[in-house]
């Protein structure tokens, strides 16, 4: 929608809620325990999950650009129990190559 009307949307965001969201035409994204993306033409959504493996920082950690989604890292010195402490750069499956 560009008209900027305003409409009824509720986004459960898990994980305290906390960091600050990002968004793209179709999707914000926050930090819900893990990365997720929430579609934006829904009236609710709990998001959907990005990773299992990684927690982003406490900010503006999730960066959509060019169509891939960037996760640079920032938990280093974090007591959360997330393994994997890297930055990430997510690209769409159907561009891939995976899974042809």
């Amino acid at each position: 929608m560009t008209t900027g009307e305003k409409l009824d949307y509720v986004v459960y965001r898990g994980g305290h809620g906390c960091g600050g969201l990002t968004g793209s035409v179709n999707y914000l994204y926050g930090r819900g325990n893990n990365p997720r993306m929430y579609p934006i033409h829904v009236e609710a959504t709990d998001g959907i999950r990005l990773t299992h493996v990684s927690r982003p920082g406490c900010w503006l950690n999730i960066i959509p650009v060019g169509g891939l989604v960037l996760i640079p890292e920032s938990s280093s010195g974090c007591t959360c129990a997330y393994p994997m402490q890297t930055s990430f750069a997510l690209i769409p499956k159907a561009l891939s190559g995976f899974g042809r």
